[in-house]
């Protein structure tokens, strides 16, 4: 019940803090063109940045008059957990799970469910549906690319979305990916990338932190 209770606090909040803050979008046509096209796609985001990333979807959806389907790949922890129900909420799908890590031991991998998480996004993209994943999630190291995001765009072929947002004014969480807490009454940058033929995913992670850059750097000029 309180979980229940947190998640409908966190999805309330995004939605006030967005409905009243003044929002720029900037490359709105590269997730417009894609969704004309009916192609599937991989979203991209660094884990920081991904407070408002279920509103790109609800835009592409209102302005394309679609009924578009995007899934996270979301972790299995607690925090997790709170993160699935918002994004079902705000009208997102789910996929359970999130790349496997060294175990303490130093001795093999703790299971946190990567197989099958990759395994059921691969079908998704296969049934022309869109996945969103955070590269550097869920524990980091912040901004550094995981290698699951290279090999599912390897075996699915589809281009990767990068994304990234700014606001301001905000609140650094001092957790390790230092994550970006919206305000209310704020100005907000939403940016959409170029997207990324597969075999340039190697590029994924600088394409990211450029346009992090420039939706900090846009955001700025706009003040």
């Amino acid at each position: 019940m309180m979980s229940w209770l947190l998640s409908a606090c966190i999805y309330g909040y995004l939605r006030f803090c967005y409905a009243t803050s003044r929002v720029q979008w900037v490359g709105a046509e590269y997730l417009l063109r894609l969704v004309k096209m009916e192609r599937p796609v991989i979203v991209a985001i660094w884990h920081g940045r991904l407070a408002y990333a279920p509103f790109f979807l609800r835009y592409a959806k209102r302005c394309s008059h679609k009924n578009i389907h995007c899934s996270g790949v979301i972790s299995r922890h607690g925090d997790g957990r709170l993160i699935a129900r918002v994004c079902r909420w705000l009208g997102m799908g789910v996929i359970d799970g999130s790349s496997n890590r060294p175990a303490g031991n130093g001795k093999g991998y703790k299971n946190r469910g990567g197989a099958v998480a990759a395994k059921a996004a691969l079908a998704e993209l296969k049934a022309c549906n869109n996945i969103a994943i955070t590269p550097d999630g869920p524990r980091g190291p912040r901004e550094k690319m995981q290698k699951g995001v290279m090999l599912l765009a390897e075996k699915a072929q589809v281009p990767i979305l990068p994304i990234s947002m700014s606001v301001s004014p905000c609140r650094l969480v001092q957790s390790w990916d230092r994550f970006m807490l919206p305000l209310p009454f704020a100005r907000v940058v939403m940016m959409v990338g170029e997207p990324l033929n597969p075999l340039d995913v190697a590029r994924l992670e600088s394409r990211l932190s450029h346009l992090q850059q420039c939706a900090d750097a846009a955001l700025h000029e706009s003040k």
